[in-house]
């Protein structure tokens, strides 16, 4: 243990402290956990802002196809297909929108790891999504993305042309 915190001590510059702590096995626990509390209170915020964003991608959806809906009332069909028409187009768009950014966010932190690793080699960094991870985040993005676009998509209204004589 002291020849590592002497060999860090000495690639550090002069201005940087370095505490010790008597049980770093502990403390790195206590880290972990804090770490994990701090990511999961963050992922509450960005699935509320899935379902604002879906909320308004909802809203906007029926405000710019409100003639197409229109016409589809008239030809027969019902509003609760017109409802399930629109979830299921909010559900595509929130499945769509997770597997990109899921994307993005895997080569993104494996940019950010090969940088770090060209920095400072020998810095261990791994940043892989496990499946079932992947799955989660698919599935609560679809969740939450649904949650966001029932409000509009209930109260949908359409209105019936009716037929001149």
């Amino acid at each position: 243990v002291e020849e590592v915190y002497d060999s860090v001590k000495q690639s550090l510059p002069n201005e940087v402290r370095i505490l010790r702590v008597q049980q770093p096995v502990i403390f790195i626990r206590e880290i972990n956990i804090e770490i994990t509390r701090f990511l999961s209170i963050l992922s509450i915020f960005i699935y509320i802002i899935v379902a604002a964003s879906s909320y308004i991608v909802t809203l906007r959806l029926l405000v710019e196809s409100n003639y197409e809906l229109t016409i589809l009332g008239t030809l027969g069909a019902r509003r609760r297909q017109l409802m399930i028409l629109v979830l299921l187009y909010t559900a595509i768009i929130a499945i769509l929108g997770s597997i990109i950014g899921t994307s993005l966010g895997v080569v993104g932190v494996q940019v950010a790891t090969t940088i770090f690793n060209w920095i400072k080699p020998g810095l261990e960094i791994t940043g892989f999504l496990k499946p079932g991870q992947a799955l989660e985040v698919a599935l609560l993005t679809l969740f939450f993305s649904t949650l966001g676009s029932m409000r509009p998509a209930i109260s949908l209204e359409i209105k019936y042309v009716e037929e001149q004589p």
